[in-house]
This record gives structure tokens, sequence and C-alpha cells, in this order.
């Protein structure tokens, strides 16, 4: 809890901070939107300088004490002008009571899980999310980590979690997501306000809240929430650009807020770069017959956004190669990396949704696709999206989906709602062809929020979209209360202790403890098991697919193996069974000589050893055999760990 309060300091410190530094570009907005995209704003940019500092080396947690002290100086010097406004609040009346209960109700959720340790339904807060932070943090800089290629990734939220780790932990990493929520929440309604008036912008907040990936997310690590708060904010501001444009109205400080909105997108997600060149594509072509006027503000834009963007280009680039690392491999190259790597990753993000064949997306599923978000969600999530297995707290709700198919028809479009409505297809159409992931449209719930509060008060089914916002904020809090949150209170009201929540949700956590406590482990090579991050030791991802730091292609043999791995100053490898079916286990157990039978035939480890995603399975069966490999651990059916010899 302590951790939670002391991120929520700092937060608030963000908040009053940086409202006064944008204060020059903030006259026209609403005063609640100002202070929440002050915060969100000044997180940002507070995590991009962060690991800006952190490349020098061994300089990260000095820079990071700056930083504190700065922003610590920066709350102090705009305390007066903005301290009793910034947590002044509005009360509420009528049906927007009604919301606002339903917001602190929400918000309860996300608080209750970021106080509990993540399970592998968090899958990626656990893979690298709060685990390559914990690294640089172990290395006092920001370094390149070979085996984890997302730590090439844009980390302008992730960056914040060095701060969380130090003084708080898990949840207080964690907690900048609840806190980004509420910032996020108070920004759509200012904005809801200015746009649609005071009666409904409080379903703005609702609508973003009750959206199940965003409710969800806020109680974990991943940065959707925050990047789709960067990027929806973004297309918001550059829509009312157009639209003041249209009307020869003072474009005032929304070029700057729409870049800083924009630089940080792309700061904190590769997708941003995708939403980014469609926006930027519809201003111009918004503003096609007003070109001369249109030019500059778009390209204020553009170059202060790209600029915000560049460091995290820059730092890829350098450590690998290639700007946008892992992407785009066969054009860029990248260290670490070769194409059949590049190939595995592009298959695995075209394994969600419909429409896939063998030479790419067809193209006449695409309303299959989009109208599937609402009727088979199983299908755009994480795990098991191929079968529709896929958990639904994953996906972006029926409401965004509603929202603009009711505007569409409407007949009631401003110019900035044309502009977000056309944004929102051609989002659409790349999304359909790249990665049917549903988190990856987070940013569309944004402005979906504000587009619904304002359809409550001006369309003719604005009663039926007031209840859809309620009723879909139901079944998200239902399906969080139903599957993690009554378990999460029990850990964060003490009656269940972190460790023993850990252990029996995440197959790794008991052998997590085993390698810590042991005092003869260096560097453990994880084989099929990325939750790296329980570690207090050394550790690397030694499946083929992650890098070539072991080159299984040269190897054969469970001795090569053994001495590539002895050559490497590995002392332990540990291997996971959590995710491997019971028939593969029992090949692999008799293989290795660790209990009786045949094993493999002659024919099935050839065919595994020409399998090259798969032949490490034979090497590591026979360096156990062989004796390379002895069990330091009492067997389990979670996994196994070994010592190198």
């Amino acid at each position: 809890m302590l951790g939670l309060i002391i991120t929520g300091i700092f937060c608030f410190a963000v908040t009053l901070g940086f409202r006064k530094l944008l204060s020059r570009w903030m006259g026209g907005l609403d005063p609640q939107e100002a202070f929440g995209v002050s915060g969100l704003v000044g997180l940002g940019l507070v995590g991009t300088l962060t690991i800006i500092l952190g490349l020098i080396p061994k300089f990260l947690m000095p820079g990071m004490a700056i930083i504190g002290v700065g922003v610590l100086a920066l709350a102090i010097w705009a305390f007066k002008e903005f301290g009793k406004s910034a947590i002044q609040t509005v009360k509420p009346e009528g049906t927007q009571f009604v919301a606002v209960a339903g917001l602190i109700v929400l918000f309860l959720l996300p608080l209750v899980a970021s106080l509990a340790p993540s399970t592998p339904v968090d899958w990626d807060s656990l893979a690298y999310h709060l685990a390559v932070p914990k690294i640089w943090l172990a290395e006092g800089q920001v370094t390149w980590i070979q085996t984890i290629h997302h730590s090439n990734f844009p980390f302008a939220l992730d960056s914040l979690y060095l701060y969380g780790l130090t003084w708080g932990g898990e949840a207080g990493a964690k907690a900048f997501n609840f806190f980004i929520l509420m910032m996020g929440c108070r920004a759509l309604f200012g904005v809801a306000r200015r746009w649609s008036g005071e009666r409904t912008a409080i379903w703005a907040a609702l609508a973003l809240t009750g959206a199940p990936v965003v409710l969800w997310e806020s109680g974990t690590a991943y940065i959707d929430v925050g990047h789709g708060l960067f990027a929806g904010l973004g297309v918001l501001y550059v829509a009312e650009m157009v639209s003041r444009l249209k009307l020869g109205e003072e474009l005032e400080g929304l070029p700057i807020l729409a870049a800083l909105s924009w630089g940080l997108a792309m700061g904190t997600k590769l997708t941003g770069l995708q939403t980014f060149f469609v926006v930027g594509f519809l201003f111009l072509v918004f503003g096609f017959k007003n070109i001369g006027k249109v030019a500059k503000p778009a390209g204020l834009v553009a170059g202060v956004a790209l600029l915000i963007a560049l460091p995290w280009f820059i730092k890829s680039a350098s450590f690998t190669g290639n700007p946008v690392f892992p992407f785009f491999y066969e054009k860029l190259g990248g260290k670490g990396w070769d194409q059949w790597r590049a190939d595995i990753y592009k298959n695995e993000q075209q394994t969600f949704g419909v429409g896939r064949t063998e030479t790419g997306r067809d193209i006449k599923q695409i309303g299959h696709a989009i109208l599937g978000l609402g009727y088979q969600p199983g299908r755009y999530v994480n795990p098991g999206q191929t079968k529709g297995l896929g958990f639904p707290t994953g996906a972006i709700g029926i409401v965004p989906l509603l929202v603009f198919i009711f505007w569409a028809v409407s007949g009631k479009m401003r110019p900035q709602e044309r502009f977000v409505v056309a944004w929102v297809g051609l989002s659409m159409l790349l999304w359909f062809f790249l990665s049917q992931q549903s988190r990856y449209l987070t940013f569309l719930v944004v402005p979906a929020a504000v587009l619904a509060a304002g359809g409550i008060e001006r369309l003719k089914f604005g009663k039926i979209l007031a209840g859809v916002v309620g009723l879909q904020a139901l079944v998200s809090a239902g399906i969080l209360w139903n599957t993690q949150t009554p378990d999460q209170l029990r850990v964060a009201t003490g009656q269940v202790s972190a460790e023993d929540y850990r252990n029996r949700t995440t197959g790794f956590g008991p052998a997590a403890e085993v390698i810590n406590e042991d005092n003869s482990v260096t560097e453990v090579a994880l084989f099929d098991e990325v939750f790296g991050y329980l570690l207090d030791k050394k550790y690397f991802w030694a499946n083929p697919g992650h890098s070539d730091r072991i080159p299984f292609e040269k190897m054969s043999t469970g001795l090569e193996l053994a001495d590539e791995l002895k050559a490497q100053h590995v002392s332990h490898v540990y291997l996971s069974f959590t995710y491997t079916d019971k028939e593969t286990v029992q090949k692999w157990l008799e293989s290795s000589g660790m209990i009786e039978g045949m094993g493999w035939t002659v024919e099935e480890r050839t065919a595994l050893l020409e399998n090259r995603e798969v032949a490490w399975k034979v090497m590591l069966a026979e360096a156990v055999r062989d004796g390379r490999l002895t069990l330091v651990m009492e067997p389990s059916s979670r996994g196994l760990l070994f010592q190198v010899h």
C-alpha cells in the first residue's frame, strides 16, 4: 500500500508541475482537461528523460534522483497557483450522480489488482514490462538485453516502473497505470464538456473506464491504456484543429498539445507510428482546400511529435542497428536476430482474428473481423486465440463499435466528428491487415468515450447509448470480479501473503524461490519460461526464437549444448512444463533417462532435430542423460531445475 501511495504523490507532483510548465498552451482547455492532460504528458516526458539519462553508464539511479528532485521543485513552484484547483471536483447531479458512483466502484477493481502480484493472465507484465526495468536497475543503466527483444520497444511509460519498483516494488510500479486511468478520466471529462456540454460529460469517463481492456489493464503493468490516451487525445486535438481551421477560428495551444500527445503515442508503442501517419494523412485530406492554412500547423505537429519520439528510435538503432527492431527485419536488419526469427514473430502477430489466408488477409472478411470484436472476443486476445479461447479482459467492448456506427449514420456530425470517424475507419483497416489483437485498438476507446458523451446528449439513440455504456461497465466489472478480484482482495488486505498467492497462481513461482536462495546460481537459462522477473539472479530466455545467443543451428547433440552453456558461464538450466502437454513431457522425461520408457524413436528424434524451433528439446534431454545437466530441485510437474557441468 505504501508503494501505491508514494506513486500517487509522485503522479500528483508531476501533474502540478507540468500544469504550470504547459499553462501557456492550455488557456482554451477545460480546467479538468488541463490537469488530466498535464499529468499524462508529464509522466510521458519524465519517462522519456529517465531513459535518456539512464543510457549514461552507471547513471540510472543518479539520473532518477535528479528527476525526482526536479519534479518536487516543479510541484512546489506550481502549488501556489494550481494547488487548490488541482483537487477541485464537480458536484454531480441527477444521472451524473449514477455515473460518478459507477466510476468509484469501477476504480476499486484496478486499485485492488495493483496491490496484488501479477499472474500469467498479465503475461506481458511479468514477461517484460516489469522485467526489463528490474534488469536495468540491477545493471545501474539502460542496456541492450539480447534475449528480450521487447527491451528495444519505446518505453516512455514502462520506464516509470523504475521509480515504482524502487520505492514500492511491483505494487508501486503497477500503481502508475491506476493513476493514469484517473488522469485519463479527468482529461476526457474536460474534452467532452467542451465538445458537448456539462450534462453528459461524466459519461465519457464512465465509457473509458468501463471498457474491459481499460478496466483490467489499469491494475496491471500493460501500457495500452496510457498509449491509447496519448493517441486518442492526439486525434481529438487534431480533429478540433481541422474544425477550427474550417471555421476560421484560432488554434490556440492545440498544435502543441496534439504534438505532445502524438510524440508520446509513438514513444509508448510502435503501433503509434501507423496511427500517427493516418492522422497526418487525414489532416492534409480534410484541409486540402485550405492547404495554405493547414501546412504550418501540420508541420508543427509532425515536427514536434517526431522530435519527442526520436530518442526511442535512436536508442533502438544504436543497440540493434534497426530503429523499429524487431520489425521490418528483411529491410532494416537487426543485431541478434535473423529472418527465421522475424518470420516466427510475424506469424504469431498474424494468428489473431479472422480472414487469414496463405497469401495474406482476405479483405472480404473485414466486416466479420470488426463485428467479431463483439461476438468472437476470444479470437482477438491471448491465449488460445486460434481456437477462440482468449481471455475476455483484453477486449475493447461493444461501446466503441456502436458509438462510431451511431455517429456515422446520424447525419449530425460536425467537422471534428467526421475527422474522428474517418481516422477510426482507416486505423481499423490497418489493424485488419497487420495484427488483429483487440488490445491494440485500445486507442479507439478514447475518442469513442468522448463521442459517446456527445451522442447521449445530441443523438436520437442517446438513451440507448447511455444504457449500453452502463451495461458494458457492469459486464466488465462482473468479468473481473468473477475471475480475479476476490483473490486479489485477500492479498491486498493481508489475508493471504503475496508469496503464497504468486506460488499458487504462477507455475514458475516455487522454482524462482529455490533459484533465488541457491548461492551456486550465477546465471539461469530459461527454456519455455519467460517470467524471469521473479528471479533476483541473472537469467536469459534460452529458446531459439528469442535471440541468437545460443547457436542451436550449429549443434546436434546434448554434449555440444552443454559445452556451449559452460563456455558462456551459465550455471543452471530451468525447463518449464507449465504449458507443455503430458505426452510431450512423458517423452522428454523418458528420453532424458529420468524415468523408464522408450523415449523418442530414431525417426522421431531425427524429425525433432530437423525442426529448428524444437531441436533444443532433444539436445537438452541428451545433456541430462549424459550427466552434463543434473537435477538440483525436487522433481515437479511445473518444471525442472538443472545444474550445468
